[in-house]
């Protein structure tokens, strides 16, 4: 979740930690989906507020 806070695009993700960004895509909508987040800006919000 580090590089999504730090603002880090899908693509950048994947290419740092060589997955591919439909599993980056995946595991993003997962963690959306157990916070109760909908967007990113929610998303980044969460996340930010629980570390």
């Amino acid at each position: 979740m580090k590089l999504v806070v730090v603002g880090k695009l899908n693509k950048q993700i994947a290419d740092e930690l060589d997955i591919s960004m439909k599993t980056v895509e995946a595991h993003r909508a997962r963690v959306m989906e157990k916070m109760g987040v909908r967007t990113l800006a929610e998303l980044v919000k969460a996340v930010m507020t629980v570390n």
